[in-house]
């Protein structure tokens, strides 16, 4: 499946925020409880692992951190840098 989502004028962090925010969500309505979460931004990244207190997160931020804490099976998590850095490891071995 897939799905758009108007959201205005944004930033591309905001951007990369609401497709994480949306994937999961649109899964969760259609009764899917395990979920791939994939990103290629460093700072949204930092932005999810934070634990942040009060109004130091976004009203999206606290959106996306409170449906992760619903009752997901997470298969993977890797983000592109990570797979860089596997690809590079990988390539230095086997030349």
């Amino acid at each position: 499946r897939s799905f758009a989502k108007n959201v205005g004028t944004c930033s591309v962090v905001d951007a990369e925020l609401w497709g994480v925010l949306e994937g999961p969500q649109q899964v969760w309505k259609i009764g899917g409880r395990k979920v791939f979460l994939e990103t290629d931004s460093m700072v949204v990244t930092r932005l999810l692992k934070a634990q942040q207190i009060g109004n130091a997160d976004t009203a999206l931020v606290r959106a996306i951190k409170r449906m992760l804490r619903l009752d997901w099976i997470v298969e993977e998590t890797m983000f592109i840098e990570k797979k860089i850095r596997l690809l590079q490891l990988w390539l230095s071995h086997n030349r």
